[in-house]
């Protein structure tokens, strides 16, 4: 993909059928996090492994013709899909309760959660956003990433970069806007 190409939302990308670079981001951006999640609930790395397989098994069925609602979230959605393989992988493994994240409280098979107990929605965001970001720096030439990430977390002025790295002020501010346009693109409808 050209750093100046606007792509669709990858969630419209997943309901493609043999959009197999929309699935290849989903993956990477996602494994990640759902093995975290898996692990917070005290599974076993090869239980966790297990999960994020699952998972992803069962959005690939799920995604195909999916068409994005903004009224009803994808986290929901994904959250509900990944507690439910986890309650079945404890029970496949005879495991009677699996362990709250962070506490000495456990869960039963078909118990309620409560998801803030799991991840905080500020935890999600930083989490995608943070994977997202490392996924798409490949996208980008260096200057234009570099100018961008040292004006979002260095606190230096456009002009202080734009000296630094031989660019205008302005060629600073284009650039964070072309990165993060297509960050906000590539997340639409997955932090609901």
């Amino acid at each position: 993909m050209t750093q100046n190409s606007t792509p669709a939302s990858l969630l419209e990308r997943l309901s493609r059928d043999g959009d197999d670079v929309a699935w290849t981001s989903f993956v990477q951006l996602y494994t990640p996090f759902i093995f975290y999640v898996a692990r917070r609930f005290g599974l076993s790395p090869e239980d966790a492994a297990d999960i994020v397989q699952d998972v992803f098994m069962i959005l690939a069925q799920r995604m195909s013709g999916f068409e994005y609602d903004p009224t009803k979230g994808f986290r929901a959605f994904l959250r509900t899909i990944t507690e439910n393989r986890i309650r079945r992988v404890a029970s496949r493994r005879k495991i009677r309760q699996v362990q709250w994240p962070e506490s000495s409280e456990s869960l039963n098979a078909g118990e309620s959660v409560d998801h803030a107990a799991i991840y905080s929605e500020d935890e999600y965001r930083q989490f995608t956003v943070s994977r997202a970001l490392q996924l798409m720096k490949a996208e980008f030439s260096h200057t234009t990433w570099q100018a961008c990430w040292e004006h979002m977390v260095s606190g230096k002025s456009a002009a202080e970069i734009g000296d630094e790295l031989g660019m205008s002020e302005g060629a600073v501010y284009a650039a964070k806007t072309r990165v993060l346009r297509r960050l906000r693109s590539e997340l639409r409808g997955l932090w609901d």
